[in-house]
């Protein structure tokens, strides 16, 4: 669902940006979640409620078109971590490194 909210507002900033005569390389998706990555890139086996399909066909198609690439990023390497979750002291410091808070 995360996806497909992200895949909106990116078509939207693609749309923006082609309006305007700016062209962007191939912009990607990231996700944590390596399951979401999979039901865009491959068809799933397991049947889906009618609203996720809707927005699963939706992201798979734009996928699909060429429109952005998905990867996925290990929950290791998150950095919005820092934003939503307590931290032990060094993954705390790696995540202030990585946005060079420090």
């Amino acid at each position: 669902m995360a996806l497909s909210d992200a895949a909106c507002e990116l078509l939207a900033h693609i749309t923006f940006f082609t309006t305007i005569s700016i062209e962007l390389p191939l912009p990607i998706l990231y996700t944590d979640n390596k399951t979401a990555e999979s039901i865009v890139k491959d068809e799933p086996e397991y049947q889906r409620s009618k609203h996720i399909d809707m927005r699963y066909h939706f992201v798979r198609e734009h996928f699909g078109n060429g429109t952005f690439d998905i990867n996925c990023i290990p929950c290791d390497r998150q950095i919005a971590d820092i934003l939503i979750k307590p931290l032990q002291k060094v993954k705390h410091q790696t995540i202030v490194q990585a946005l060079r808070l420090n």
